[in-house]
């Protein structure tokens, strides 16, 4: 797979499709490591966007975080702690690299009247490209 595929996907789909940020990234993760989610399945990331409507964990993050979790439980998150592991992984990476995982902060510091929040979809998408990568070997299969 092409490193920036899943930005690529996702800005695809939050650009072509009006997706939200969490739409995005989940609809883009479900093309691209075809996790076999129908259209009903990918709305459950429509009250994630912009925060929970609220401006508190970013979208971006959270739909990410849906898509790894149909790459990386079998069944049930608490079988194992690779779930939590991969969040903590991401949304450290994210604290770090973003300096804030919530919303509101990031759209003050990245949104656009012209792209919306295309920016923060990216960066989300990208991160989770790096985590996914760092722990593929570990997906459910």
């Amino acid at each position: 797979m092409e490193y920036k595929a899943l930005v690529q996907a996702a800005v695809h789909q939050y650009d072509q499709f009006d997706k939200n940020c969490a739409e995005s990234l989940l609809s883009g993760m479900n093309e691209l490591y075809d996790l076999g989610l129908d259209d009903r399945g990918l709305r459950t990331a429509s009250g994630l966007g912009g925060g929970m409507g609220i401006g508190s964990v970013c979208g971006a993050l959270t739909g990410a975080i849906l898509g790894m979790g149909n790459l990386f439980v079998k069944e049930r998150s608490h079988e194992s702690d690779l779930m939590k592991r991969v969040n903590r992984r991401y949304l450290a990476l994210a604290q770090e690299r973003f300096g804030s995982v919530m919303c509101e902060t990031l759209k003050d510091r990245h949104y656009s009247e012209e792209a919306g929040c295309v920016r923060v979809v990216e960066m989300g998408a990208e991160l989770a490209e790096e985590v996914i990568s760092e722990f593929f070997d570990q997906r459910v299969r």
